[in-house]
């Protein structure tokens, strides 16, 4: 679990994740809403694991108020929100993934695949790697398991 993973961010080109650690977001919001750029409220559930999505107003906050609270802002990119047509329910459907997927890299759920094929040593009796392969970057445990059965 890494609740500072802005690293994430920087490999995706739809906007930057502002979070209450780093700026006042008060000060922020009113920046934004003074020169009519898009963001959205990000909510963050944390109990056990780190569940964030995206809200209009601090009114939608859905789950346990003791658990959940607004850790940041969201701001779209000029191309994204140019691909948009500055829509913001579009904006906020088509970033509800990239917020799912950021959820579990923030809690670790980033695999690898690996195939490894063995051969019995005739000589020794041991099991020796004949030939090894693997594959990095699936987030997500049921994008791992996809990938791992289309892989076979």
């Amino acid at each position: 679990h890494d609740c500072y993973c802005d690293d994430y961010w920087g490999d995706q080109d739809v906007g930057e994740l502002v979070n209450h650690h780093s700026e006042n977001l008060d000060e922020r919001i009113e920046e934004l809403d003074e020169t009519g750029t898009p963001y959205f409220l990000v909510a963050t559930y944390r109990h056990s694991y780190e569940f964030h999505y995206l809200v209009n107003s601090r009114k939608e906050i859905y789950t346990c108020p003791w658990d959940t609270g607004i850790s940041g802002i969201f701001i779209p990119s000029a191309l994204f929100i140019e691909e948009c047509g500055n829509n913001k329910e579009l904006m906020m459907d088509r970033l509800k993934g990239y917020f799912e997927e950021y959820s579990n890299y923030c809690n670790g759920e980033v695999y690898i695949l690996c195939k490894d094929i063995y051969q019995l040593s005739s000589e020794k009796e041991l099991i020796e790697i004949e030939d090894s392969d693997s594959c990095g970057g699936f987030i997500g445990y049921n994008y791992a398991k996809e990938s791992l059965t289309s892989y076979f």
